[in-house]
């Protein structure tokens, strides 16, 4: 608040106002009748009283600031100027870096993306993206071991990076893939 005048409350206030507005009206008068002004002074003393009134009401409320609020980031929501469509895949991305499980959905769906890429970059063909994904030359564009985690995650039984049970991706794998599906 520092460099700010402090908010005027209650009588103070009041008062500092019904100067501003019984001064010049007062002044207003006075200068009327030593001009000899004929018509009836006091209407136009209230016009000029109600004009004051308004710009004072007018200079109140563009004083007045937005009311101290700020804009706080909380974990799991996107900042204030973040795409939409990023800050979902961002809830995504925490959600199954977080949980114990992860998230398949997110998996497939990244998986979906790199066959998209193959399909637009690169003319590879195919109706799913595991159909996309099982061409020769995506194995040769994605290199094995992301090749083997988008098969995996596409849903291909036969993935030479999975033995055993399913896993979840970690950060580092995550984040491979999709540099190299932004390189491709």
């Amino acid at each position: 608040m520092s460099g700010q005048r402090p908010h005027l409350h209650g009588w103070e206030a009041a008062g500092r106002r019904a100067l501003l507005v019984l001064v010049p009206s007062v002044l207003l008068v006075l200068l009327l009748r030593a001009l000899d002004f004929g018509p009836v002074l006091v209407p136009l003393v209230l016009v000029v009283a109600l004009l004051l009134l308004t710009l004072l009401l007018l200079g109140d409320a563009m004083r007045v600031g937005a009311g101290g609020w700020t804009e706080e980031h909380r974990p799991g929501s996107p900042p204030p100027t973040m795409d939409l469509r990023l800050a979902a895949w961002v809830r995504r991305v925490e959600t199954h870096l977080t949980s114990r499980g992860g998230d398949d959905e997110l998996e497939a769906r990244v998986a979906a993306v790199a066959a998209d890429a193959l399909r637009r970059r690169h003319g590879l063909s195919g109706e799913a993206p595991l159909d996309v994904l099982r061409a020769s030359a995506a194995a040769d564009l994605l290199g094995a071991e992301v090749h083997g985690r988008l098969l995996a995650a596409a849903g291909a039984s036969d993935a030479s990076d999975t033995p055993g049970p399913h896993r979840p991706w970690r950060a580092d794998e995550l984040a491979a893939t999709v540099r190299r599906l932004e390189e491709i």
